[in-house]
């Protein structure tokens, strides 16, 4: 005779129904509150988004004014002290834009230096001298992220050396004399 088999279930008496269904729920919960935050962080990332470039903005707007003063400082400053002429000041100006692309120093921060050297010399050619001097010596001491402010100050340290060697000679003994203490700000 043959076998007969049984289709019979034996359940152990736990009822899993439930659990099923509180993880549905935190299934779909968990999807609307995500849902949520990713509108939030949309709208915050919109609004700092926003207003980083509204930021970003204000300073360029601030830079280029910086620099249009500066420059506008350096030509009165090289018209009323050395007699310059409109020629002079261009090629004052497109030096310091060459000086950028081969160098680190930008022409902005050269600029702000040049209207201090251009202070305390008799002419163009010791002001054309003195500029990439600068700019080393702007390097050597506060480094290749040099701020035209520093580049000013450094100018002005180097005023009574400058105006004795009329832009040239003994700059250069002097920057060669700070670089060979490179770096500057090395701590012991």
């Amino acid at each position: 005779m043959a076998k007969r088999r049984s289709n019979f279930i034996v359940r152990g008496g736990a009822d899993f129904s439930g659990v099923k269904r509180g993880f549905t729920d935190l299934k779909k919960q968990t999807a609307v509150f995500s849902k949520s935050m990713r509108g939030l962080l949309k709208g915050a990332l919109a609004f700092f988004g926003i207003r980083a470039i509204r930021n970003f903005a204000r300073d360029t707007r601030q830079a280029f004014r910086q620099v249009a003063q500066d420059q506008q400082r350096l030509a009165n400053v090289m018209w009323a002290g050395m007699g310059a002429t409109d020629d002079a000041i261009r090629s004052t100006l497109g030096l310091m834009r060459g000086l950028q692309r081969t160098g680190v120093v930008s022409a902005d921060t050269l600029t702000s230096g040049a209207h201090t050297l251009s202070g305390f010399l008799s002419d163009t050619v010791a002001l054309k001298n003195a500029i990439p001097v600068l700019g080393n010596l702007g390097v050597a001491m506060h480094g290749i992220d040099v701020k035209g402010q520093q580049m000013a100050q450094t100018a002005e340290l180097y005023r009574g050396n400058v105006v004795r060697s009329n832009g040239w000679e003994l700059c250069l003994a002097i920057m060669k004399r700070q670089c060979s203490k490179w770096p500057p700000h090395r701590s012991a």
